[in-house]
C-alpha cells in the first residue's frame, strides 16, 4: 500500500509541474481592453478619407471596451503640430443604431423583429444628431463603428476584456479536512489526511474582466484514514491502524487563474477489512477543498460586445 501510495502521489506531482510549466498561457485571450482608470481622458477620432479626422473627437469611458484592428491600413502616421504621430484603428463592438429614417422604412413589425434580443441592431433615435457633436463620451451611440486612437494611448490600456465561456473543465483537489457528521452514537468528527480527488466539472465564466469561472464539479478520489477504537469497533485500548478509502463527492468550485477553491459534500468506501467496521464508513461529509485547473476546453464561441 505505501509504494502505492508513493507512486500516485509522485504521478500527481508531476501532473501539477507539468501543468505548471504550461501555466503562462492563458486560458484565454482577451477579445478587448478598456481605458485605465487613471484620471486620463484618453480620445478617439472618425474616420475621414480612410485616415483620423482630428478635427472631431470622443472620450472613451471605462466602461467601454475596444478591440485593436487588424489590416494594411489599420495603421496611419498624422502630421500633428509638425510631429508624425502613430495612430491605430479600434473597434467598439455592440448593437449599431439603425437611422430613425430606416427604421420606419421597416416597418413596425420588421423592425421590432431586428431590434430584438440577438439582434444586430438597435433603435436609438436619440443618437443620430449626438453621434455627430465632438466631444462628447463614447456611449451605445458609437457601437459598432470604428474610430482611430493614438498608438502610444493604446499601449496604456492594461485593463483586459475576456469573453464568457461555458465549457467541460478536469481539474485535481486535494481536501485539507473533512467534516464527518454524527453517525448514531458517534459525535460529528473533523479530521485531516492525505487526499487527493479529481475533478470533473462545467465551469461558467463570471467575470468580463478577469479569469474568475464557477462551477458544479463531480470528484471521484482516494484518502487515507486513520482508525481508532473512538470510530472502529474491531480494535481494543489505544490500538490504532492506517486505512484508505475510495472517495466520491460533488460541490461547488469558484476559479481564479486556475486555482480553485471550494466546497464538497461527499462519500467514502474503506478499502480493507478495517474498512467493514469503520464507524464513519459510507456516511455523508462536508470538505473545504483546494485545487488546480489542468485542462479546460477551448471555446469557439463569439465573445460579448458593449452593451
Amino acid at each position: 500500500m505505501e509504494r502505492s501510495l508513493c507512486s500516485l502521489v509522485t504521478l500527481i506531482l508531476a501532473t501539477i509541474c507539468a501543468a505548471q510549466d504550461g501555466s503562462a498561457d492563458r486560458t484565454d485571450d482577451p477579445i478587448g481592453f478598456r481605458k485605465p482608470m487613471n484620471g486620463t481622458a484618453y480620445h478617439v477620432y472618425p474616420s475621414k478619407n480612410g485616415k483620423p479626422d482630428l478635427s472631431k473627437h470622443y472620450v472613451l469611458n471605462h466602461r467601454v471596451f475596444v478591440q485593436k484592428e487588424v489590416c494594411a491600413t489599420c495603421e496611419q502616421e498624422v502630421d500633428v503640430n509638425g510631429t508624425k504621430v502613430k495612430f491605430i484603428r479600434v473597434h467598439i463592438p455592440g448593437k449599431p443604431c439603425i437611422p430613425e429614417a430606416d427604421f420606419k422604412n421597416l416597418g413596425e413589425d420588421v423592425a421590432d423583429q431586428r431590434m430584438g434580443r440577438g439582434s444586430e441592431f438597435q433603435r436609438c433615435p436619440e443618437c443620430e444628431q449626438l453621434a455627430q457633436l465632438s466631444g462628447g463620451s463614447i456611449d451605445r451611440c458609437h457601437y459598432g463603428r470604428s474610430y482611430w486612437i493614438r498608438s502610444v494611448d493604446f499601449e496604456e490600456f492594461d485593463m483586459e476584456y475576456l469573453a464568457g465561456r461555458n465549457v467541460p473543465t478536469i481539474g485535481i483537489l486535494t481536501l485539507p479536512w473533512i467534516y464527518r457528521f454524527e453517525r448514531g452514537d458517534k459525535a460529528p468528527l473533523v479530521e485531516g489526511g492525505f487526499s487527493i480527488s479529481a475533478a470533473l466539472g462545467w465551469k461558467f465564466r463570471v467575470s468580463a474582466r478577469q479569469e474568475m469561472s464557477l462551477f458544479p464539479v463531480v470528484a471521484p478520489g482516494f484518502r487515507s484514514l486513520n482508525y481508532t477504537t473512538a470510530n472502529n469497533s474491531a480494535l481494543e485500548g489505544d490500538a490504532s491502524e492506517s486505512g484508505s478509502a475510495l472517495t466520491i463527492a460533488g460541490g461547488l468550485i469558484f476559479e481564479w487563474e486556475k486555482k480553485q477553491v471550494g466546497i464538497l459534500l461527499g462519500t467514502d468506501t474503506p478499502l480493507n477489512d478495517l474498512g467493514k467496521t469503520y464507524a464513519y464508513g459510507g456516511a455523508p461529509w462536508l470538505a473545504f477543498t483546494i485545487g488546480y485547473d489542468l485542462y479546460t476546453a477551448d471555446s469557439k464561441a463569439k465573445g460579448p460586445t458593449n452593451e
